[in-house]
């Protein structure tokens, strides 16, 4: 399943500067890290590079010497994140992998707030080809045509940064998570019932083997 947590500690293992032996060298994961950090604890609107260059203990100008600015940050962090979703090893079908991805992505946006909101408005730059197949590639490979998976597939992304932008009251965020996963799992067994009823309707009428045809196992 994804690895969702904030990535707590991250940063004190990766490089946070050590007053007894001195400071480790500042490099781009140990600030993608802390970045993370950070946005797991306030949100996007939370992180700033000054900020940031304080958690890391350097100064901002060495942080820019790595990162240029904000929003190439937030790709980086993108790009990690997106890392942590990965398939399941427990599903029945082809199907339910698309399901379980889907909710993994749900899952890794919620715990990083304001990503799913920063994704949405640069979806060129921040979609993830490889996120894409983890959903396509199942729901292909479970019968649906490549434009139909692409479709399935986008309706699910629709469905998810809907509800990732919504700013829903505190006592209406759990009634709004779980209709969220009611939602992908209409559309997942919609895509099912599909392949199911096309093959129905192939077999129903598919010709039927001519009499006295020898097969050619007979002698």
């Amino acid at each position: 399943m994804a690895r969702s947590g904030g990535g707590q500690g991250l940063v004190s293992r990766a490089g946070r500067a050590d007053t007894a032996t001195g400071r480790q060298a500042l490099s781009k994961p140990i600030i993608v890290a802390a970045a993370i950090e950070i946005i797991a604890e306030r949100g996007v609107e939370g992180l700033s590079m000054r900020h940031l260059s304080e958690r890391l203990g350097v100064a901002l100008g060495a942080t820019y010497k790595h990162v240029p600015d904000k929003h190439t940050l937030l790709r980086l962090v993108a790009e990690v994140l997106y890392a942590r979703i990965e398939p399941a090893d427990d599903v029945v079908d082809e199907f339910e992998q698309a399901k379980s991805v889907m909710l993994q992505v749900h899952e890794v946006l919620a715990a990083h707030p304001g990503m799913a909101e920063y994704i949405a408005q640069h979806v060129p730059e921040f979609s993830s080809v490889n996120v894409a197949k983890l959903i396509t590639g199942p729901l292909c490979a479970g019968g649906l045509s490549p434009a139909e998976a692409n479709r399935i597939t986008l309706a699910l992304v629709l469905l998810n940064g809907g509800h990732m932008l919504m700013r829903m009251p505190v006592e209406l965020q759990q009634e709004a998570a779980d209709a969220f996963e009611d939602g992908v799992d209409l559309i997942v067994r919609g895509a099912r019932a599909r392949v199911g009823q096309r093959s129905a309707w192939t077999g129903r009428f598919s010709p039927p083997e001519p009499r006295g045809s020898a097969s050619a196992a007979d002698p």
